[in-house]
């Protein structure tokens, strides 16, 4: 059937090309209307049913929406000049229509002990004849969170009046120079916050998209003329692979498909499939056309031969990333079809272009291809191939039970990128760079109960990695002067009271108007998710010994973040175990045989084991983004088990009364190039990915180059000897 279809491909192959460049001109007219939504917010959110959760904790208690937090540094510590300073920056500030300052130290209203009866005012009210950074000493809600330790830098809490998304990320943009033209030069001002964070990742990722590649283009123009010695062999590849991407992008964006920060998996999945069957189906040819000498014969036998083992490959690869639907992570799901649909159309192109161009393109002669020397081959050494897989297999297991499921929000960023280093400074200086939230219901006015929330806040504190707590306590004392020891009911009545006279001070964010419904939040240092999920489970432990007229429950975006990274690793585990019993159960069906389906998976699971395990030594956790790593290298490994089973059974086929053996060496002149030359092509390829800016993408690199020489390595020296000893026929 497919030698009918390269029939008709060769009959047709101007209208077919001319389509095709007309489908390419069209996805590449339609890519500026691709959506771009690189934020981590969908990624972050595991299912609506957790998002709900978080919305409502949000509603009894608002979050005042900070959209970005602006760092000023002056040479000396704070004065009371310095003050005066810093409210006339406030005023120019609020003087910008789309800005409006939350919170500084110019603004916040905080309780004056110095008076008879405490009272609200502006905190530079209070300071009289103490220092600035003395006054910020005696209000807990101040020190280390307006102010530094050492008086120097003051933060301001912004906020914007145009809550859309792209608008508010412009104006974040815009701030550091805004800023740099309201202070002194003796002023550095560092601009932080999720949005901040949001347009840098945004930024470096299609910068090294961008960088990553372009330099695979070159060295695949540079490698490949060295291997197949003609234009057509060196070309062909790289052109169908750019027009499969440019096709990929397209329907995105003219279907209004967006583009999430999970989907950067799908051009390196394009690269893997396009130049992989290209580099095959063209082997196939130049070994035909060398041989017979007839053109339209060479495109007939490389399409029945090689483009049935590439159907193949793309259907298992495509079975495997549809099962992601099954999730119940929304983002996810939305990946596992785009990431379907990308392989078919990926090897759609591939199967239409390539015997089509092949039909046009100018041929002066035959080109022998290279044999290559398999007497260094190992399947006719079982003994030293066995022990050399036994011992890597006992120290892939170790590594693989060294990997840890965890990441870290500063290890992505290069140290030497400003955003990292702006990170890391604020959190040397004021301490919580994240925070972890819990919600609290009860009488929270009740003096037992209030008691309990400050045990429990005490208790939280001792915890590794949490440096503060803001809470409806810490305004009630404040209400009351900042008293120490345990407080009355007549004491928390006036505080609360005091709380709701003047407008503005009752901390909505923290406790609700009934008293009832409270948010605590514990500032953390960047302790990684792995910990984060821990602390939960230490918030229900500590949450267990509390009275039962209250109840404390992990909350918030943080801990929905933190599960959503965990649905998403479980949702690729499982994928990948899916993906593996399909192909497995789809190898025994087109081979016609359990026996060779069944030894396939000792090649296919192998590569994926050993990327594991490399991760395990050299200390990459388990994440998102190494998790889809593992479903490419399943891809990538069956598509080199099955071009070789494919072959051998065609060989066998031709010539059944044939050893084994010889039958083996055959196939392994032939698809064995093949394999060694794809290998060579893609691990190339997947080592620019060093060049990106995020920890992350050069791992990426790491990764799937392992999984590209443990692949080449299983199907040239342990498949073959298995199917030896098993007397595959």
């Amino acid at each position: 059937m497919l030698s009918d279809s390269g029939k008709t491909l060769v009959r047709h192959r101007w209208w077919i090309l001319s389509g095709f460049l007309a489908l390419v001109g069209l996805s590449a007219i339609g890519l500026p209307r691709l959506q771009l939504e690189l934020g981590l917010d969908r990624v972050l959110e595991p299912g609506l049913d957790e998002l709900r959760r978080a919305e409502a904790l949000y509603e009894d208690t608002p979050l005042d929406l900070v959209d970005a937090t602006v760092v000023l540094t002056s040479p000396a510590a704070m004065d009371q000049d310095g003050l005066e300073r810093l409210g006339g920056i406030v005023e120019r500030i609020e003087a910008d229509d789309r800005l409006d300052v939350i919170t500084s130290l110019a603004t916040v209203t905080v309780m004056d002990d110095l008076s008879p009866i405490p009272i609200p005012r502006k905190f530079p009210a209070t300071v009289g004849d103490r220092s600035v950074t003395e006054a910020v000493r005696k209000h807990p809600l101040l020190h280390e969170t307006l102010l530094s330790s050492d008086g120097r830098s003051t933060i301001l809490l912004l906020g914007s009046t145009d809550r859309g998304h792209d608008a508010i990320a412009a104006l974040v943009a815009e701030l550091p120079d805004l800023m740099t033209g309201l202070v002194g030069d003796d002023v550095r001002v560092r601009v932080l916050g999720s949005m901040v964070i949001e347009n840098a990742l945004r930024d470096r990722m299609s910068e090294d998209l961008v960088r990553i590649i372009g330099l695979e283009v070159i060295l695949f123009l540079l490698i490949l003329p060295l291997i197949f010695r003609t234009a057509r062999g060196s070309l062909l590849p790289i052109l169908t692979v750019i027009g499969a991407m440019t096709l990929n992008f397209g329907w995105m964006a003219w279907l209004g498909v967006p583009f999430a920060m999970i989907d950067m998996a799908i051009p390196g999945l394009i690269v893997i499939i396009g130049l992989s069957d290209a580099v095959h189906m063209i082997h196939r040819f130049e070994e035909e056309y060398a041989e017979h000498g007839d053109r339209s014969g060479a495109i007939a036998t490389m399409m029945e031969r090689v483009g049935r083992a590439c159907f193949y490959t793309s259907f298992t690869t495509g079975v495997g990333f549809l099962s992601l639907v099954l999730t119940e992570h929304e983002t996810v799901r939305a990946f596992g079809v785009k990431a379907a649909i990308s392989v078919v159309v990926t090897f759609g192109a591939v199967v239409v272009v390539v015997p089509a161009a092949l039909a046009l393109w100018p041929i002066r002669k035959p080109v022998s291809p290279r044999q290559i020397h398999i007497g260094w081959l190992g399947f006719g050494r079982p003994a030293p191939t066995l022990f050399i897989t036994a011992v890597a297999l006992v120290v892939t297991a170790i590594g693989i039970s060294r990997i840890q499921v965890d990441s870290h929000l500063l290890e992505e960023f290069p140290d030497a990128d400003p955003v990292s280093q702006d990170l890391r400074w604020f959190e040397r200086t004021f301490g919580g760079l994240l925070y972890v939230e819990t919600a609290v219901s009860g009488p929270l006015d009740d003096p037992a109960v209030f008691a309990a929330v400050e045990e429990f806040q005490s208790a939280m504190l001792d915890l590794d990695g949490v440096v503060r707590v803001d809470s409806y306590s810490l305004w009630v004392r404040e209400a009351l002067g900042n008293p120490a020891g345990p407080l009355s009911g007549a004491q928390l009545r006036s505080a609360f009271q005091r709380l709701s006279v003047v407008p503005g001070v009752f901390p909505r964010n923290l406790i609700n108007q009934d008293l009832r419904h409270g948010r605590m939040v514990f500032f953390t240092r960047d302790v990684g998710a792995r910990r984060t999920l821990a602390m939960r489970d230490d918030i229900r432990r500590l949450a267990a010994a509390l009275p039962d007229s209250v109840t404390v429950e992990p909350a918030g975006y943080t801990f929905m973040a933190a599960r959503a990274s965990e649905v998403v690793i479980a949702a690729m585990t499982r994928s990948l175990a899916a993906s593996l019993i399909t192909i497995t159960l789809f190898l025994c069906i087109i081979f016609r045989s359990a026996r060779i389906g069944l030894l396939c998976v000792i090649p296919n699971t192998l590569p994926v084991a050993v990327a594991l395990g490399l991760a395990g030594w050299t200390g990459i956790g388990l994440r998102m983004g190494s998790a889809l790593i593992y479903c490419l290298g399943l891809g990538l490994a069956v598509d080199d088990t099955i071009h070789l089973v494919t072959r051998y059974l065609q060989e066998r086929a031709a010539h059944p009364d044939r050893p084994v053996r010889e039958t083996l060496l055959t196939a392994m002149r032939s698809s064995g190039k093949a394999l060694i030359t794809t290998s060579l092509v893609l691990g190339i390829g997947t080592l620019c990915h060093l060049v990106g800016s995020f920890q992350s993408i050069q791992q990426v690199g790491v990764l799937l180059f392992s999984v590209i020489v443990a692949a080449l390595i299983a199907d040239l020296w342990l498949l073959p000897l298995l199917m030896l000893r098993a007397r595959v026929r």
